[in-house]
């Protein structure tokens, strides 16, 4: 029996945030094109699993695709998709992709065919590439054991929800995998078009490649090009470092204020400034994350739920790390109220930075006291962002014998958090701060710094310094009154001097430069 092709279209295509799939980019062809004219080259048949409101245009892209509708996709019901489809076309394998992946490559979906054969395997997948080059490779059966699985406890389709399915159960399956003779997951590499950023990447890529058509080109020399191609890796920033205010409560061993990179005594930024600057980034990036915590407690600003507000109205995700001390019921409903349907696109972090009042109070230089209060407040929120409230740690030389009792309290599904929790690692902020570092969690080989390849940090007076760690030094322009695009440019030379092995100023008393924010 041969084999078909599953691809999944089960977003809104015409949605502002996911029509870059549809554009005519890619010398006159968009991603869906492109996915699905490796779909006609590489299956006997080609299924759609589409939104309904998507169908009418598929059909016309591509007149001899199966079109499957559903309103509201899951991972069962991809699954359980899958395996119809294979019974429907008398086929025993199916290839799996979503249709917004332009890269899907015709060489390395035939090693995957093959392996998949040859080894009898029920799931093949490729492994240490970037992603969006190779489908996942899944028999009819094993597609109708991952829909049971999935029924039990469904979730909305995510891209790796089959293997997210299976992971429980993983050692059930007979699986195959194709490794990447270099692992390209630390660049985080995503060849997809679902949003500016990562259509950008395609598009960087695209070009690069002159006339071949992305299907054909070997995948090792593939990845190599992307990997190589400094606009494939930083093109827009995704995260940005807001500080709307410089006030404190506690001065922590590691806050910025102890380094005097002249941060701390700021004026605080107007809601009024804010939406301007707001809009210029919503233009830049409609995906972006806004942090509204760099270099102080943003619950210190008087407009603080202004500023959350003005957020959710544009539909950004947004990250507050606060100290937990002006949480109460009061609060929570106001924040909660301003983002109504959206709950699930903000993210709380509360910096607790031990398990017990003692170690609260030698790491972050406070009264025991707050210790209990910063602990409630994680239950406060948690009853309204569900899954969304992180208690964090900053691990230290300081509370290290802490870190035990910290993660084993806050990691157990019935602690306030939901199991949730993040270990933050130190910075010295390029060696201004004590080396309070318990542990060395480098790379062997230094990669260019993350921070310069997605990162934008304002300060509340509106000036945008190369990165978090040169505080109020080193500034590109101001976000109140230059263009962001202008700005961002200014700071390309610094990231591509860290591609050739160059570290100017501060840079090479780094480590920040593996850490990942968004």
């Amino acid at each position: 029996m041969g084999n078909i092709v599953v691809l999944f279209a089960g977003f809104d295509m015409d949605a502002a945030s996911n029509n870059f799939c549809l554009e005519k980019s890619f010398a006159g062809k968009s991603a869906v094109d492109l996915a699905l004219a490796w779909a006609s080259s590489n299956g006997e048949r080609t299924f759609v699993l589409s939104l309904p409101k998507n169908a009418a245009a598929l059909s016309a892209l591509s007149p001899g695709v199966d079109v499957i509708e559903d309103d509201s996709w899951t991972a069962s019901k991809i699954a359980s998709s899958i395996a119809s489809c294979c019974e429907k076309s008398g086929c025993g394998t199916a290839l799996y992709a979503w249709i917004d992946l332009p890269f899907l490559n015709g060489g390395l979906t035939e090693r995957l065919l093959a392996l998949h054969r040859d080894c009898a395997s029920e799931y093949t997948f490729a492994d240490g590439f970037p992603y969006g080059i190779a489908p996942e490779v899944v028999d009819s059966g094993t597609a109708s054991i991952i829909a049971h699985l999935a029924s039990e406890k469904d979730f909305p389709a995510a891209r790796t929800a089959l293997f997210d399915t299976m992971r429980a159960e993983i050692n059930s399956f007979e699986v195959e995998t194709i490794v990447s003779d270099f692992d390209y997951r630390p660049l985080r590499i995503s060849l997809e078009a679902s949003s500016k950023g990562s259509f950008l990447s395609c598009r960087s890529l695209f070009d690069s490649l002159g006339a071949s058509a992305p299907s054909s080109v070997d995948a090792d020399e593939l990845c190599r090009s992307a990997s190589e191609n400094p606009s494939v890796i930083r093109n827009i920033p995704h995260f940005f470092d807001m500080q709307i205010t410089s006030k404190t409560r506690h001065r922590p061993l590691y806050a910025p204020e102890n380094a005097g990179i002249g941060v701390e005594k700021l004026p605080d930024m107007s809601v009024e400034d804010f939406r301007r600057v707001v809009d210029k980034i919503c233009a830049m990036n409609p995906d972006a994350v806004v942090s509204l915590s760099a270099f102080g407690e943003p619950s210190m600003n008087p407009d603080f739920v202004a500023f959350v507000e003005a957020l959710s109205e544009r539909g950004l995700r947004i990250l507050i790390e606060t100290d937990g001390l002006s949480i109460d019921e009061s609060l929570v409903g106001k924040i909660a109220g301003v983002l109504s349907s959206s709950s699930s696109k903000i993210d709380w972090i509360v910096d607790l930075d031990a398990a017990d009042a003692s170690f609260y109070a030698k790491v972050r230089q406070a009264p025991e006291a707050d210790f209990e209060r910063a602990v409630a407040s994680v239950g406060l929120l948690s009853a309204s962002f569900k899954w969304h409230v992180y208690p964090q740690m900053t691990r230290m030389k300081a509370n290290e014998e802490n870190l035990e009792k910290f993660f084993r309290y806050w990691k157990n599904p019935e602690s306030p958090s939901g199991g949730k929790l993040i270990v933050k690692k130190y910075d010295s902020l390029c060696g201004k701060l004590p080396d309070e570092k318990p542990a060395d969690l480098s790379p062997l080989n230094r990669i260019p710094c993350w921070h310069l390849a997605r990162d934008f940090v304002i300060l509340s007076d509106g000036s945008v310094p190369k990165c978090r760690s040169c505080g109020n030094s080193s500034i590109l322009g101001n976000a109140f009154t230059d263009s962001l695009d202008d700005i961002w440019a200014c700071a390309s030379p610094f990231y591509v001097g860290h591609v050739r092995g160059e570290y100017c100023g501060n840079c090479g008393e780094c480590d920040e430069y593996y850490t990942f924010s968004f």
